[in-house]
C-alpha cells in the first residue's frame, strides 16, 4: 500500500508538507503543492478516510452498496444482510451508488473508510473495485463476475431463470410474452434477456420489438443482433 511517506519521498518534501497539502492547507508554495500532487498522482496514491489514519485496527463496520433504497427488493435485501452483520456483532452503513464514480459510496470504496464491502449496485466500476480489494479489504459483489483473490462472487444463473420463466408461460399456452428490464448495461438483465430468447426460440415464437419494454421508462433496447 503506497503511503504518505513514499509521496514525501517521491516529492522531495517532509511527510508532513505531503499531510498538508493533502488536507487542502494553504501553508505550502505553489511549486511544492504541485511537485506533491504529481508525486502522489504517479504512486496512483488514494488518500484514506479518517479511520485508516487511527491507530485502531478496524472500523467494524461493513458497507452495504445499493443503487436504489426505495425499491422493495433492495430493502428486503439489506435487512437480511443486516440481521447477520449485526449477529457477528458489526455495524452496517448503506449507501446509495446514484453518481456512480463520483458517488459517496465510490468513495468509501476509494478510501477504504470501512472494514469491507458488499456491493449490490451495477454502477460501481469494475476497475474501482479490483484495484480497491486486497487482503485487509474484502469486497463482495453480487450478479457479476470479478476474478480477484480478495473479490467473492455471488452468482446465479440468470440465463437458465429468464428461460425457465418464459419456459413456464410458454407451457400454459401464451405466445405473447413481453420482456421488462432493469438497467440494460447490467449482465444479469442481458443474461435473463438471452434466456427468454432462447425459450421462444425453441417454442418458435417470433420475439417482437414491442414487446421489449423498460421498467425505467427509457427506450426500447438496441437490437442485439
Amino acid at each position: 500500500m503506497i503511503t504518505i511517506k513514499d509521496v514525501a519521498k517521491m516529492a522531495g518534501v517532509a511527510s508532513s508538507t505531503v499531510s498538508c497539502v493533502l488536507n487542502g492547507k494553504d501553508n505550502v508554495s505553489e511549486l511544492t503543492r504541485q511537485k506533491v500532487l504529481a508525486a502522489a498522482s504517479k504512486l496512483k496514491y488514494v488518500k484514506h478516510g479518517a479511520a485508516s489514519e487511527l491507530k485502531r485496527k478496524n472500523t467494524q463496520t461493513i458497507g452495504v452498496i445499493v443503487h436504489d433504497m426505495s425499491s422493495p427488493y433492495f430493502s428486503e435485501l439489506v435487512k437480511g444482510i443486516e440481521s447477520v452483520i449485526m449477529h457477528h456483532g458489526y455495524d452496517m452503513i448503506v449507501c446509495n451508488s446514484l453518481g456512480g464514480e463520483h458517488s459517496t459510496a465510490s468513495r468509501y470504496i476509494r478510501e477504504k473508510r470501512i472494514d469491507d464491502t458488499i456491493v449490490i449496485a451495477q454502477n460501481i466500476q469494475n476497475k474501482l473495485l479490483l484495484e480497491a480489494a486486497e487482503s485487509g479489504f474484502p469486497i463482495v459483489v453480487m450478479d457479476r463476475k470479478l476474478n480477484n483473490d480478495h473479490i467473492v462472487n455471488v452468482l446465479i444463473d440468470d440465463e437458465q431463470g429468464g428461460y425457465l420463466a418464459t419456459r413456464y408461460l410458454l407451457d400454459k399456452g401464451h405466445r405473447t410474452i413481453a420482456y421488462i428490464n432493469g438497467t440494460f448495461s447490467s449482465d444479469c438483465n442481458l443474461l435473463r434477456y438471452q434466456g427468454y430468447l432462447r425459450a421462444l426460440h425453441e417454442a418458435g415464437v417470433e420475439e417482437r420489438k414491442e414487446w421489449r419494454l423498460s421498467g425505467q421508462m427509457l427506450a426500447n433496447w438496441p437490437d442485439m443482433y
